[in-house]
């Protein structure tokens, strides 16, 4: 029975993805994205060995809201998953071993001990509280969690995300509201968020409100496990001694070498580390050698070399990426524009060939420090209801015209959450090479799938597609969950921003474009 359930989360994780990366339909851009951010927790919350029984063991570690917050801590302060039948439970609360409680399986999605019912009511479930995992299948959860929060057999309330202020208190079953602070919470408080206290952005402890330590150009220096201050940096490179170079090792630098580029006394980015160039004493991507202005009739292969792209090996046109048209056992179509394989010609959706491997890999954005506050907060308000909404083209169109190098910097990220381009791309930077290649593939399968699609007819095929032919690089799309809990791309989870677009790009272009 255990086993069958977990299958069936797994299954409910890839139906959410699809819906968060599908249409709307009228609905809040952020649909079904609740579930994607419950399965992101796949990753073990405090970034160690995933719950793995059989893994060394570090030593003590201090084990709370602030450094475990999607999980549960065991008897010996190690932060688990939270989502085993011996180790339940969520926002670093103490871990409950569901079957010495009564109960037969941890429900991963809520961390709270359940077992299967027929019927749920007070005489099955007198121990907790009522949900539904399907038509015709019910369980009976222990209701002290904050996503099934309840008692006597009544249904389960839902108090709040983890990341959220609300909890269920275990005594009652009740939910209530806990705020933020010195009672409970070792690191700083974000709103009503917990936070380890040790970033930049975010710097405090002990139940204090966070800290953004660079308004004042100064270091968050970490107080052990939790906790940080804001501190002073060494005086030998500041704003006054350095006010138009960076700082490396206490020493000011140009700012306009590859491997030591910026300005404003900052720390120098290494730009060859991130596959950039330093231009503007700021790291910018490196444009491609191939390109519409050098092959404009022809291909581009992934080593960027130009082709003529009227061979079915290297087929295309437009500098488009080069198509092997006998992987799938077509020929190049020279009667068209642009060239395509015969068997994806007037096709919607079109057969995909394959991804061609790391050669579409998500590129990672690099830091630049082009965008002034007053713009992002404009992208917040005009971008409110989605990234191709009137308001937020007109931004993008006016930013283009008075300050080209910020609307540059914000552009990867102008898609709606469903498109998901825009989060892979904010991810990016943290997550391995394999991850960002499988992201890439999935964005490459179902744009070359439905390019021959008419205009009116591109979203139903990006819809089809997902679920279809490029269902299974969608799924692998997943990896960037590894980033999403407590991870140091958290920042590009929607749901931290309440699934408001406007929200989360002022948020996204802040880390990358301030």
């Amino acid at each position: 029975m255990l086993h069958a359930y977990k299958r069936l989360l797994s299954l409910a994780f890839f139906a959410a993805f699809l819906a968060m990366i599908g249409v709307a339909c009228g609905r809040s851009n952020l649909d079904g994205y609740d579930l994607l951010a419950d399965a992101a927790v796949d990753a073990h919350p405090d970034g160690g060995d995933g719950g793995n029984p059989d893994a060394a063991d570090t030593g003590p570690r201090e084990c709370n809201a602030a450094t475990c917050p999607n999980g549960c801590c065991d008897a010996k302060g190690k932060c688990e998953t939270g989502t085993l039948v011996q180790s339940c439970g969520g926002k670093g609360l103490a871990c409950v071993d569901c079957v010495n409680e009564g109960f037969d399986f941890c429900d991963p999605s809520r961390r709270s001990c359940a077992r299967e019912v027929k019927v749920c009511d007070a005489m099955s479930c007198a121990d907790g509280c009522c949900a539904s995992t399907g038509p015709g299948r019910n369980i009976c959860l222990q209701g002290d969690s904050p996503k099934a929060c309840g008692k006597g057999g009544d249904m389960c309330a839902t108090c709040s995300d983890f990341a959220g202020p609300g909890v269920c208190d275990p005594s009652t079953r009740v939910c209530k509201t806990a705020a933020c602070g010195p009672g409970n919470c070792p690191g700083c408080c974000s709103g009503n968020e917990c936070r380890v206290g040790q970033d930049q952005t975010a710097c405090g402890a002990n139940g204090d409100a966070c800290q953004d330590c660079t308004t004042s150009m100064d270091m968050c220096s970490s107080q052990g496990m939790v906790g940080g201050q804001c501190q002073t940096q060494p005086a030998l490179c500041n704003p006054a001694s350095c006010p138009s170079g960076c700082c490396f090792q206490d020493t000011c630098q140009p700012g306009t070498d590859l491997n030591s580029c910026g300005t404003g006394a900052k720390q120098c980015e290494n730009c060859g580390a991130k596959a950039s160039t330093c231009a503007g004493q700021a790291c910018v991507p490196i444009p491609p050698t191939c390109t519409a202005a050098n092959c404009a009739q022809g291909c581009c292969d992934a080593q960027q070399v130009c082709h003529g792209g009227f061979l079915s090996a290297r087929c295309g046109s437009g500098a488009q990426a080069c198509v092997d048209c006998t992987a799938s056992g077509s020929t190049c179509d020279l009667a068209v524009s642009p060239r395509v394989c015969a068997n994806m010609q007037s096709t919607c959706p079109a057969a995909y060939p394959g991804c061609p491997g790391a050669s579409v890999a998500t590129v990672a954005p690099s830091i630049q420090h082009v965008c002034p506050a007053a713009d992002l907060a404009d992208a917040r308000a005009a971008c409110a209801t989605g990234a191709h909404s009137a308001a937020c083209d007109a931004f993008y169109s006016f930013e283009r015209s008075t300050n080209p190098t910020c609307a540059a910097c914000l552009t990867p990220f102008d898609y709606n959450f469903q498109e998901a381009k825009g989060i892979f791309s904010c991810v990016a930077p943290f997550v391995t090479s394999t991850c960002n290649t499988s992201t890439g593939c999935a964005i490459d399968c179902q744009d070359k799938s439905c390019a021959q699609c008419d205009a009116g007819a591109t979203q139903g095929c990006d819809n089809s597609v997902r679920q279809g032919q490029c269902s299974t690089d969608f799924l692998a799309s997943r990896c960037i969950a590894t980033s999403f809990g407590a991870g140091s791309g958290a920042f590009c989870n929607p749901f931290n921003y309440g699934g408001n677009f406007g929200r989360w790009l002022q948020g996204v272009g802040g880390h990358y474009c301030l």
